[in-house]
């Protein structure tokens, strides 16, 4: 399966090769897609007669396989947002997880957008934008050189605590706006 593939390309193994997909919960549905929720879905790892559940998974397997099982089941022309993508993976690792995006991106004409803190992401990248707050203003970097992206973050960490911000669909379509607009 894609899901088992993705998961052993990125996390650089063959341990998935025999994991099993256990449908649980409740499939009735009106829109006939209960089997593809994730909470009706579990993953087992099969060694000849024993099974290892999720909860014998690690946390970076987990955050990982979560995010692989949404992707396999967006629709196509989604728009996908992603907050911290290196949460728990190994540096090697978020690399080849970018380099799956961008394939899922190509292949079934997705926009992925990710927020990260991760120099080796960042580093490994051809196009970085950077979104930097001065004052008032959120001022839109695009082709942001990957060090100037770094510095940035460096600064910011030393600096300045993180910050949330929760906006309105109308907000967050002009902002995915300024950025085509930017990008195009």
């Amino acid at each position: 399966s894609g899901l088992i593939d993705a998961l052993n390309r990125i996390l650089n193994t063959d341990r998935f090769s025999n994991m099993i997909r256990i449908t649980v919960g409740d499939l009735r549905s009106r829109t006939g897609n209960a089997d593809k929720r994730r909470r009706n879905t579990a993953f087992a790892i099969t060694q000849g007669r024993n099974y290892y559940t999720e909860q014998n998974f690690s946390f970076g397997e987990i955050v990982l396989l979560n995010l692989l099982y949404d992707i396999e089941n967006v629709e196509d022309n989604s728009l996908v947002l992603v907050d911290e993508l290196e949460m728990a993976l190994h540096p090697a690792a978020q690399i080849r997880l970018m380099q799956y995006l961008i394939e899922m991106a190509s292949q079934r004409n997705l926009t992925i957008l990710i927020s990260t803190h991760s120099a080796s992401i960042i580093k490994a990248q051809k196009s970085v934008i950077l979104l930097e707050k001065e004052m008032h203003e959120v001022k839109v970097y695009n082709s942001c050189p990957p060090a100037k992206a770094i510095g940035a973050i460096g600064m910011r960490e030393d600096t300045m605590a993180d910050i949330i911000v929760i906006v309105d669909n109308a907000k967050l379509e002009s902002l995915i706006k300024k950025i085509k607009t930017v990008k195009g």
